[in-house]
């Protein structure tokens, strides 16, 4: 059974769903978007299949490989290859949906946590509030850009 941790977060945003996808959707794009990322490089997965290469702004490094592209439903899931402890089989989905004259952007993801979080940093003590203010961070910068 499944009982890996797992959390959504979504924010309303004034745009249309399309104006968000078109940024989202580029794999290699967290770094014009997200704060917390300073580098992404695209390369062919192992196996097949797309991953991308991040640096973090504090210099971390994780790899994630592109296990879904829904480019009609506007959704996109993915997975992390490497990356800091403390977490494993992580897996997120990242979807765009019209809404109320303009877009909600929901975020998801589930993982197994194995110690504490010291590896990314922000003051959080748990893998849950670290991963969650990851997404937070991502969601208040498209508010930023867009409106909420």
């Amino acid at each position: 059974r499944n009982t890996m941790p797992k959390f959504s977060i979504s924010t309303k945003l004034a745009v249309p769903a399309d104006a968000v996808w078109q940024i989202v959707s580029q794999f290699d794009g967290l770094p014009e978007w997200h704060p917390a990322v300073d580098s992404s490089e695209v390369e062919p997965a192992p196996g097949g299949g797309t991953m991308r290469r991040i640096k973090l702004a504090g210099g971390t490094m994780v790899v994630e490989r592109l296990t879904q592209l829904d480019e009609s439903g506007h959704a996109f899931g993915y997975e992390v290859l490497e990356g800091p402890p403390p977490f494993k089989n992580h897996r997120a989905r990242f979807r765009v949906k019209d809404a109320d004259g303009g877009c909600e952007v929901e975020w998801t993801a589930e993982f197994e946590g194995i110690g504490p979080v010291a590896a990314l940093g922000g003051g959080a003590t748990d893998m849950m509030g670290a991963m969650r203010a990851m997404f937070e961070n991502g969601l208040e910068a498209f508010r930023k850009m867009f409106g909420g």
